[in-house]
């Protein structure tokens, strides 16, 4: 095929070069082989948070009974409460939050995935617990009733009939609703936590989490198959049929694809054959009762007819993004749904005509294929079918619908057929809708059909790569065992086997216990002026401070978890603790910067408001100090008093040497933050315990332990660039991180070197390499960063693997000039 592929090109070999420009997404097999194996030696022992998986029983209960009473029995049953889906929300929130903090206290991102992947396998089962919960139910009923020839026990039949006859399209609509609700929480505020802390906005893909064949029922359910993949593509008529699809296109696009992504050449009778792991599919089954529903046949369709190589060790190639092909499909299309024709190399004419000969190609060699094998009435067909069964409201069997469009039915044929349904009362009218869709079907335009052929490629592969990822989920769920006895729990914890997800609240602890903790000190200038300036005009300094000062910053305190330790006079000093039971709020550094630039912007409000009415402004200097450990407590009467290194090194940091505000230097920086150290030491007062000299007014500066920490917060990105109004020799670091309440800020850290400082200026010499920090606050020179970041990476979600520094290492780090 490639080589006829070339002929049509003639004097243009550059066929493999042109396929080549399309990407392939990254292999998605997950193997968790660092975490150790649980009590049976076979599978990963997972304990998940009781608060969360009450919840999500009660939740699906609910749903189960409110669906089943609307939508069948008719029978007054109420929809799960606000209650029950916000106790499912914070539950889930809180399990995902410790999740986060275990896999950051680890240093190991498996964590995060194995919770992510026994969370989804304990939402899945649950529905169908949860069915099966409500059968028994049901049949318990009816046998305690005795006389099973009662209109009690009939009724009860009746109900039982019919739970098994809409079993498939129950499981599907509560399992579609259950995870609406977690898609919400995984894109919303714990995205932005796994981004933040981790580096890595989605440790599990996306297409994985919410891939549409885990929430089907089965495969072979066409009225739920066909809401995301055409029909025809699967048949148990015709097994063989997705094979056939898969070879014949596989073959035609085998252009720029590796060998093991072309079709298999196995068997039929090598479904049952040991795998790729030794293990016959039948008596895996039969071992591993836990197996979701889905995996054996997922298996089954791939066996046969994607190589093992391919799905079982996960490999990807161009054609696991559907995008491309619906690119090269679509190109020159008119209101074509392609997205990613960018991707394509069209820069020229020459480009874009190569790639329509490639379209012309795979059109033609389709339709001459397809309508050889019998499939080509199939696939129009197929489109038609959900609309007609819609329109005859699900009365009429899909499989009737389909045969009859494909041309396999005669129109009295059809009529008897109709005529002994039960739910059609009127076979005439509904035989007309279908004799209708038949005529929309046969004078379809030549341009519609093709554009249908288009769509049924795309929707082929789209379907083709979540198989694959159905298989690599189906088989890391099935490596996990949600332990939920009580004697099996204890007995892989004794083994220390067991994988705990639990909310800090559920933790069996008497009081929770500080890890570390960070300082901010706000040193006030200039309140003096401004408190003589306002009793002479008569009006109230206290109150003035109250409403534009201390006020403003009290109500910034709880979105990043501080309190005040003392206010006193024009100093405020603030704390941020982090306790051993939250891993997942160890920011306190991100926190104690981003509540810092808070109050500058309050400062700069108000000195907005003195300028106005004629006022001095005020000034501010701001240290952060980390200490790792526990601060200690003393108590004055009722009143507690903290004692901790961390406060001392905070004053130095917030103070401005005014040996420095009187020379050029105060001049020229005005605002920010630099550090010199004195060659002529009696410049130093004596009594100071740093030789070093700080020039801070309205900036903020970190010590060297808050920086390091801040690198075990966040991702980083090392940033090296010229910014105005900073020093060559600066280093930037920038990250994002959420605040409490789950509001993403950028955060951006200057390291510079510290100079010495040779009579009133400052030599171009470093002093034995030391640094000092600066969190930046100036916009332009954040918005100048931001481009940089942006120029690079080519989006604001910052994906991992390009010159991404993770959290705790910063050595690995690449630059961005």
């Amino acid at each position: 095929m490639l080589d006829k592929l070339k002929k049509i090109f003639r004097a243009q070999p550059d066929i493999d070069e042109l396929f080549s420009s399309l990407p392939a997404p990254m292999p998605f097999r997950f193997a968790l082989d660092r975490i150790p194996k649980g009590i049976d030696n076979a599978h990963l022992d997972v304990y998940l948070s009781p608060k969360f998986t009450n919840s999500v029983r009660m939740l699906v209960r609910r749903m189960l009974l409110h669906d089943i009473g609307v939508n069948r029995w008719g029978e007054s049953s109420p929809p799960p409460s606000v209650r029950d889906i916000s106790n499912f929300e914070q539950a889930y929130t809180g399990v995902l939050e410790a999740g986060v903090g275990k896999a950051r206290e680890e240093s190991s991102p498996d964590q995060i995935q194995l919770l992510q992947f026994a969370i989804l396998k304990y939402l899945l089962l649950s529905v169908g617990d949860e069915l099966v919960r409500h059968r028994d139910k049901l049949q318990q009923a009816r046998t305690i009733g005795g006389d099973q020839s009662s209109g009690h026990a009939v009724h009860l039949h009746e109900k039982l009939v019919l739970l098994a006859k809409e079993e498939m399209a129950l499981r599907y609509r509560i399992t579609r609703k259950l995870f609406r609700h977690v898609y919400k929480l995984e894109s919303g505020t714990l995205r932005k936590l796994r981004k933040s802390v981790l580096g890595r906005s989605w440790p599990v893909p996306k297409m994985i989490l919410f891939n549409p064949l885990l929430q089907l029922p089965s495969l072979w359910a066409e009225e739920q198959f066909m809401h995301h993949y055409p029909l025809m593509i699967v048949s148990k008529e015709d097994p063989e049929r997705f094979s056939y699809i898969n070879s014949v296109l596989t073959d035609i696009l085998s252009v720029g694809l590796p060998a093991w992504a072309l079709a298999s050449c196995l068997p039929k009778d090598t479904v049952g054959e040991a795998d790729a792991d030794g293990d016959s599919v039948g008596v895996r089954l039969r071992q591993d009762r836990g197996m979701l529903s889905g995996f054996l046949e997922t298996e089954l369709l791939l066996v046969g007819s994607v190589q093992s190589d391919e799905y079982v060790a996960g490999l990807s190639s161009w054609l696991d993004d559907p995008g491309n092909i619906e690119a090269i499909l679509f190109l020159n299309t008119p209101n074509a749904p392609a997205r990613s024709s960018h991707r394509l190399r069209v820069d020229d004419a020459g480009g874009r005509a190569r790639w329509i000969k490639v379209q012309r190609y795979i059109l033609d060699e389709v339709q001459r294929r397809f309508k050889r094998a019998g499939l080509w009435a199939k696939i129009f067909a197929t489109n038609e079918a959900p609309k007609v069964f819609k329109e005859l409201h699900g009365r009429v069997p899909l499989g009737l619908i389909n045969q009859y469009l494909e041309g396999g039915l005669s129109k009295r044929k059809l009529l008897l057929r109709l005529s002994g349904l039960k739910g059609v009362s009127q076979p005439h009218i509904a035989k007309k809708v279908l004799d209708n869709a038949a005529e929309r079907i046969r004078n379809m335009s030549d341009s519609r059909r093709e554009y249908r052929i288009k769509c049924f490629i795309r929707d082929f592969m789209v379907l083709r790569c979540d198989l694959k990822l159905a298989y690599q989920t189906h088989r890391t769920m099935n490596s996990i065992r949600i332990l939920l006895r009580d004697e099996a729990i204890e007995l892989s914890r004794r083994n220390n086997s067991l994988q705990e997800f639990v909310q800090h609240t559920e933790a069996d602890v008497e009081k929770r216990k500080i890890k570390n903790h960070v300082i901010i000190k706000a040193d006030l200038r200039g309140s003096t002026a401004i408190t003589a300036e306002l009793l002479d005009n008569n009006l109230n300094p206290a109150s003035h401070f109250s409403l534009n000062f201390f006020q403003p910053i009290t109500k910034l305190l709880d979105a990043f978890g501080a309190v005040k330790v003392f206010v006193e006079g024009d100093a405020v000093i603030l704390c941020i603790t982090e306790y051993e039971d939250a891993p997942h709020q160890w920011l306190c550094v991100s926190y104690a910067s981003g509540l810092a630039r808070k109050m500058l912007q309050v400062v700069d409000a108000q000195n907005a408001k003195n300028r106005k009415h004629g006022l001095p402004e005020l000034e501010l200097g701001l240290g952060i100090s980390f200490n790792d450990g526990s601060p200690a407590f003393l108590y004055d009467g009722d009143q507690q008093i903290m004692i901790s290194p961390a406060i001392n090194r905070a004053d130095r940091l917030s103070s401005c040497a005014a040996v420095l505000r009187r020379t050029a230097l105060g001049e020229k920086i005005k605002r920010g933050v630099e550090v010199v150290v004195s060659v002529d030491q009696g410049t130093v007062r004596k009594d100071q315990n740093d030789e070093l000299l700080s020039f801070n007014v309205n900036g903020i500066e970190l010590d060297m332990p808050a920086f390091f920490k801040l690198k075990t917060e966040l991702a980083l990105l090392r940033i090296q660039g010229s910014i105005a109004e900073y020093s060559e020799h600066s280093v930037f670091y920038a990250g994002r991180y959420p605040d409490r309440a789950g509001r993403m800020h950028w955060l951006v850290v200057r390291e510079a070197p510290v100079r010495l400082w040779i009579g009133n200026s400052i030599n171009t010499e470093e002093e034995w390499g030391r640094r000092f920090y600066e969190v930046i606050t100036d916009l332009d020179a954040i918005a100048c960063l931001k481009k940089l970041i942006m120029d690079k990476k080519g989006d604001e979600e910052m994906q991992p693997g390009i010159d991404e520094c993770p959290a705790g290492d910063s050595d690995g780090a690449q630059y961005i000039h």
